[in-house]
């Protein structure tokens, strides 16, 4: 008998041998955990580091759900890299981060929507506020800031 550690839904198995035999410690299994909050891994640009840090707040959009329908999740940041790595799928380096969610997406019913593993997502990370008046006259403040020098 084989019991897990926690509630969830088997991801994959990492041992597919019928007989085979596991060395001890060794994962059988990768679970996703129901009751906990969506762990998102994100790439942050390194022009968008400077002001962002553990704890701050984030929403989360799925790409599979229609966001101005089902709206988006809550969470906030838990880690980010210390380092700039090179990502898998692209050639350029980006700062690995971790986003935890907390609550779920739900149909007009109440009823959650299904999450997987692997659905693509879109961070929004709350950095502070701005008037729209902010937008309109940060260009020209910036000209200005630039004129008359050598």
């Amino acid at each position: 008998q084989l019991k897990a550690p926690v509630r969830g839904v088997v991801n994959r198995l990492l041992l597919t041998t019928r007989g085979g035999v596991a060395q001890p410690g060794q994962p059988l299994v990768e679970i996703v955990p129901l009751d906990e909050g969506l762990l998102v891994e994100a790439w942050i640009r390194p022009a968008d580091i400077a002001f962002l840090h553990a704890g701050q707040q984030v929403r989360v959009k799925l790409t599979a759900y229609d966001s101005s329908r089902y709206g988006a999740l809550e969470g906030e940041i838990e880690r980010i890299g210390a380092d700039a790595i090179s990502r898998p799928d692209r050639e350029e380096t980006a700062f690995a981060a971790l986003v935890r969610t907390r609550g779920a997406l739900t149909d007009r019913e109440g009823a959650p929507l299904a999450i997987t593993p692997g659905m693509m997502a879109e961070i929004d990370i709350l950095n502070g506020r701005r008037t729209v008046m902010d937008y309109l006259v940060r260009p020209v403040v910036r000209v200005k800031e630039r004129a008359f020098r050598d």
